[in-house]
């Protein structure tokens, strides 16, 4: 045998044998792969949440990183990285929760609350139940709602038409322990920020009015008040309309009992606390109610003795651009609610002249800046120009003037700009104060 043939048969051989390497780790891959734990993933997650004492979805993009940096790092084992992140798709998708602890647990819980909830002489029972063992109950249903994952307790809560979210209502309602009330509320926030369904129910049910309710009753700087606040702004936070009954309740009494708190908070409010938890209540309720004239909000705000507190305070949170309204991350968000009440105090004359000069130009000044900041794409933009068009029309704007030629550029580099979608809106105000204000703007 020639050399030549020598090397081409060793090549071959050679070839053979990297060929079969190759086909045997596919196979091996392969089988690695079929022979996976369904449920590998997921244990891998429960052990991270449990060593670690992290909530679930921290768990799991911990779980995520390492096995994505395994595959990244190690080639000869992607195939079984990419098999066990696969399964995260695969177990969210499921809709099966009778293998699922947390959904038992979660079940178990609220079951155990429905059991207080039926208790035969309900009141009675209830005051005679060992405390302990309910608060037992409601803490690990909070535990659950803030660890697992989201997604498995809103499947949870779901069924039977939200059975146990309302079964959860009535039982506060029903309970008088301040500690047993307060571990309730939390739930309730922990329930809001599940599923904008969630937030749905409980603002049809009786909750907010028993919120409204025991708010009155507690004007100190409670713990239970303050949960009150926050639970009472993420129901009215959808913007979405109130049940007929609830304005018994959430009235013109209630709202003036709350701008009183704003400006004459209790004595106990020593780090000026229960303003920045009351102010948004009020810009909460505000969302939902779209005709200003027949608006009980500024019905009461026209007729306070004082208003300069909850003003400077709304005014600085125009400012800071932060809407302390939206608080959950639930899609369609609503119009910015310190926007929409500026807009809403503006449309009326009763309530249209409440600043004081000196403020108001500061307003206008922060109005100013954020129109000339935004960009075209920007709704803030139409709203702050929605704004000072009402300022115009109702307030004592054209006594001084302010900023008056900064705004005739901004209006003309509006006018300018490219017709599109975003800029149609801004293009619209801009003609509209042109033509009811020639004297003060012009073309």
């Amino acid at each position: 045998m020639s050399a030549n043939q020598q090397d081409v048969q060793s090549v071959s051989h050679s070839t053979t044998k990297s060929e079969l390497g190759t086909c045997l780790e596919q196979e091996v891959r392969k089988s690695f792969h079929l022979c996976l734990p369904e449920t590998l993933h997921r244990d891998l997650v429960n052990c991270v949440r449990s060593e670690a004492n992290i909530n679930y979805m921290k768990s799991k993009t911990v779980v995520g990183v390492v096995l994505s940096e395994l595959r990244d790092r190690i080639p000869s084992i992607s195939n079984i990285m990419d098999g066990i992140l696969a399964q995260k798709e695969t177990f969210q998708s499921s809709s099966d929760l009778s293998h699922c602890e947390d959904a038992i647990v979660l079940k178990q819980h609220f079951e155990e609350v429905a059991t207080c909830r039926n208790s035969s002489n309900q009141c009675a029972s209830l005051l005679d139940e060992n405390e302990v063992k309910v608060k037992a109950h409601l803490e690990g249903l909070l535990d659950i709602l803030d660890n697992a994952d989201s997604e498995i307790c809103r499947k949870v809560v779901e069924e039977d038409d939200y059975m146990a979210v309302h079964t959860l209502v009535l039982y506060y309602q029903m309970e008088v322990r301040v500690q047993l009330r307060l571990v309730m509320l939390q739930i309730f926030g922990a329930l809001c920020g599940l599923d904008a369904k969630v937030v749905s129910e409980l603002k049809d049910s009786v909750l907010p009015v028993e919120l409204a309710r025991d708010m009155k009753s507690d004007t100190t700087c409670s713990r239970t008040f303050m949960y009150s606040c926050l639970v009472l702004t993420m129901l009215f936070s959808t913007g979405e309309p109130l049940p007929v009954g609830h304005y018994d309740h959430l009235n013109e009494e209630f709202l003036r009992f709350l701008f009183d708190l704003v400006e004459d908070p209790p004595a106990d409010d020593v780090v000026d606390e229960l303003p920045d938890r009351v102010i948004p209540v009020i810009l909460a309720f505000n969302l939902h109610i779209q005709v200003p004239d027949e608006n009980p909000v500024f019905t009461v705000l026209s007729q306070q003795a004082t208003t300069n507190r909850f003003l400077e305070e709304l005014m600085m949170l125009v400012n800071r651009e932060v809407d302390p309204v939206r608080i959950l991350p639930h899609e369609p968000h609503p119009s910015n609610s310190f926007m929409k009440f500026l807009s809403d105090m503006y449309s009326r004359q009763d309530t249209s002249k409440l600043f004081y000069t000196n403020d108001e130009k500061v307003l206008i000044d922060i109005l100013l800046r954020h129109i000339q900041n935004c960009t075209p794409e920007n709704s803030q933009c139409t709203e702050c120009l929605s704004v000072f068009h009402l300022m115009l029309r109702n307030s004592c704007y054209q006594d001084h003037c302010h900023h008056l030629k900064d705004f005739q550029q901004v209006f003309t580099n509006i006018y300018l700009e490219d017709d599109n979608e975003n800029t149609i809106k801004d293009k619209l105000i801009v003609k509209q104060i042109w033509k009811e204000f020639p004297h003060l703007f012009s073309e």
